[in-house]
């Protein structure tokens, strides 16, 4: 068989023949290793994006434990520690294009624990949340009266009329 193949080889014709046969076994062969590399290349991405998913999970399930027995709050180093790791991983995971509940660019690192309480129970710290929407009325229990005051040391008195007094902007009538 090897004696037929020799020469057969020895036509210019069957030369080119195996030499294009050659070439194609090597494209079909490096192509072939290429869609390997790329799917475990896909793999291996796929699991470190699950690693660090879990990561993340994992750091941000300690910082309302920690934080809430905490009696420092965030002066505490532990609480911090907790707090640093589950923010960087929820930027790591942005990076990636990973969406998570903790937007980093909308999120400081001192809000982190408030935010993963309203995203956990629904109890939202938003200071001024309370008061949206509502109408403030203030009153005053007594008029102003006129006073007299010494503005410096041979300054003659400084009066001061209710009329000179401008009333708050919100709930004036």
């Amino acid at each position: 068989m090897t004696r037929h193949l020799i020469q057969t080889a020895t036509g210019k014709t069957s030369v080119a023949i195996m030499t294009g046969l050659l070439l194609l076994l090597s494209c079909v062969a490096s192509i072939r290793a290429e869609e390997r590399s790329d799917a475990n290349t896909r793999d291996t991405d796929a699991a470190v994006s699950k690693s660090l998913q879990e990561r993340t999970t994992n750091f941000c399930r300690l910082v309302l434990p920690a934080w809430l027995s905490s009696e420092m709050g965030m002066s505490d180093p532990e609480v911090r520690r907790v707090i640093v790791d589950c923010y960087m991983g929820n930027a790591r995971l942005a990076v990636l294009g990973v969406e998570t509940g903790l937007t980093v660019e909308e999120t400081a690192l001192t809000e982190v624990p408030a935010t993963l309480l309203s995203r956990e129970t629904g109890i939202d710290l938003d200071i001024y949340r309370p008061l949206a929407g509502r109408t403030l009325q203030v009153k005053v229990s007594k008029p102003f009266k006129r006073q007299t005051f010494k503005t410096g040391p041979n300054s003659g008195p400084l009066e001061v009329r209710a009329e000179d007094v401008q009333p708050p902007l919100w709930g004036s009538k």
